[in-house]
């Protein structure tokens, strides 16, 4: 259980009445079974670990990551083999994918942030990092998101933005028509906005694909998408 989410913390009272083993893991609650302070894990209170580096960084990947040494040590795996999967695991398919670096350009693959919380980490990932250094391709068909709460991420830390075809596009164009963030629009061809949005960046720029809608007025689903886009991307 994660105790620092508030809609599943509610229920450990419930949880604890069924007699279960409840086993919880936070960044906030050092009382937890596991707790993180920075790189430094705890089990019951005592060090377990040390998480210096990960390929996958980000606060939201920290988090993953606590909730699966939680996971794994109650099957009894040792913490130098948790260590040694962390510090070496490239992420997910489609999930903030590292796909290549060309030109000094790094290029990531998030077909799957279709929604608000999915954009925010990502922008909280490499906003500071890539300040105004953020190309990121987005857009398709509206599954009724408000990109007024998210244009401020935009406002800060984007490049540029690269609108594919879509409901959802015109949307967010709309969320930024005040801002200074320059948005190229409306693509019907993906290999088009690919190829617009890597023209736009430059050596030490990161490029991703974040589209915060739906795929199916361009492509067969969210993974269709995201694999079109790693085959462009090698392609360039």
């Amino acid at each position: 259980m994660n105790l620092d989410d508030p809609r599943v913390s509610s229920m450990k009272s419930t949880v604890e009445a069924t007699g279960a083993k409840l086993t919880t893991f936070s960044s906030k609650t050092r009382t937890a079974t596991y707790y993180r302070s920075e790189t430094e894990i705890a089990e019951d209170g005592k060090h377990l670990l040390s998480l210096k580096s990960m390929i996958t960084d980000g606060e939201h990947n920290y988090q993953n990551a606590l909730g699966a040494i939680a996971l794994v040590r109650q099957f009894e795996v040792s913490a130098k083999q948790i260590l040694t999967v962390l510090e070496n695991f490239p992420g997910v398919e489609g999930r903030e994918q590292f796909v290549r670096e060309l030109n000094g350009v790094k290029i990531y693959n998030d077909t799957t942030a279709t929604a608000m919380e999915s954009i925010v980490v990502a922008m909280q990932r490499f906003g500071t990092k890539y300040h105004k250094k953020i190309v990121m391709i987005a857009g398709g068909m509206d599954k009724g998101l408000d990109y007024i709460q998210i244009a401020p991420y935009w406002q800060n830390d984007l490049k540029a933005l690269v609108l594919l075809e879509g409901t959802a596009s015109q949307k967010m164009a709309t969320a930024m028509e005040h801002s200074d963030v320059p948005i190229h629009k409306y693509f019907g061809l993906f290999t088009d906005a690919v190829a617009k949005a890597y023209s736009l960046a430059v050596p030490g720029d990161l490029l991703i694909l974040c589209p915060g809608a739906t795929s199916f007025n361009m492509f067969a689903n969210e993974f269709d998408r995201g694999r079109q886009f790693n085959e462009l991307v090698n392609a360039l």
